[in-house]
């Protein structure tokens, strides 16, 4: 097998088995098909699983690659298939199997080795202008753990960390009360929003970054309204919505509420206030638009409609007269 990346651009990322044999996967449906291989390998090399199913998804066909492992030999195999990419769900795991179609390229060997090639090969972007051009192409980032857990495993001295994350390594404020949760379960919750705020546009609904937040929700643990992670993927969620679909956007901003600190947050009252607007009911539009107001100020206010802010004038000035009296 020579494995090699041929090219990051634009949201495509081209690799080839051997030279003849190249396949390119797109970033269009949001498929960090790369991280998903070198998950694998990390999966087969734990013994968590003896199969891994990906989908390397191009526009708009797509190949399927199989990693096998039986005892110390790894077998790769690909296939292609002619469902549309985008009908196939690419988190399914054996699911895929049903999409299969021809058998185009299949190699074994020892798994180390040939872990050791794809490890060499991704390594070769892992700094300098090599991860620039990594980054600046394909929208997920380099993944740096993933990598290095493939380098400890090939190496045979990869020790598992502490089952759960501890406070002390939790840099982002928003995240520090899922202290305690399983460290593999953290790590996705982290990489799943990440990816959900790369592809979130100002003001533009975008749908790869709904499932990205969804993806990242899924995660935390139950109930969630009690972490203050989820009052911000829910209240991001809301923020795409907002300009796409209203209806699912007060859902959303309604679950931020009801979480952690929702209730004290100026732009989740804003939102609530905007989606009763646009949805008819003037009362609970103006209730919530003048809790924004006592909470954010004529700041909160900034980037919206002018009009927003004059439909509780009348509340303000009330408010004022009140508080003179």
């Amino acid at each position: 097998m020579d494995f090699k990346i041929l090219k990051i651009y634009a949201g495509w990322f081209d690799i080839q088995f051997f030279e003849g044999l190249a396949i390119d996967n797109s970033d269009y449906m949001g498929c960090d098909a790369p991280r998903l291989l070198i998950n694998g390998l990390n999966n087969l090399l734990k013994m968590d699983s003896e199969k891994e199913w990906l989908l390397w998804q191009g526009e708009p066909g797509g190949y399927i690659i199989t990693l096998s492992r039986s005892n110390n030999m790894l077998t790769v195999e690909i296939f292609e298939t002619r469902i549309y990419a985008s009908d196939i769900e690419f988190y399914s795991g054996e699911e895929l199997a049903q999409y299969v179609d021809e058998k185009i390229y299949s190699v074994s060997g020892d798994i180390k080795d040939i872990a050791g090639k794809f490890l060499s090969e991704f390594n070769k972007y892992s700094q300098g202008d090599m991860l620039q051009e990594y980054e600046g192409g394909w929208p997920f980032g380099f993944p740096a753990k993933k990598l290095r857990e493939l380098q400890s495993l090939i190496a045979g001295d990869y020790v598992p960390k502490n089952d759960t994350v501890s406070q002390s390594e939790i840099d982002n404020p928003t995240f520090t009360d899922l202290a305690g949760i399983s460290r593999e379960i953290y790590d996705e919750i982290e990489y799943f929003y990440t990816i959900g705020k790369k592809y979130t546009r100002k003001r533009r609904c975008s749908h790869n970054a709904i499932y990205y937040y969804n993806r990242a929700l899924e995660l935390v643990p139950e109930p969630k309204e009690r972490y203050k992670v989820a009052t911000l993927i829910f209240t991001a969620i809301g923020e795409n919505y907002y300009f796409g679909d209203m209806d699912e956007a007060l859902n959303s901003f309604k679950e931020a509420y009801n979480s952690v600190g929702g209730q004290d947050n100026p732009l989740i009252l804003l939102r609530l206030g905007q989606c009763y607007y646009n949805l008819d009911n003037m009362s609970e539009a103006r209730e919530f638009l003048l809790r924004a107001y006592n909470m954010g100020g004529e700041k909160i206010f900034g980037d919206e409609e002018e009009f927003f802010l004059e439909l509780i004038e009348d509340l303000i000035d009330g408010e004022i007269n009140t508080n003179h009296k």
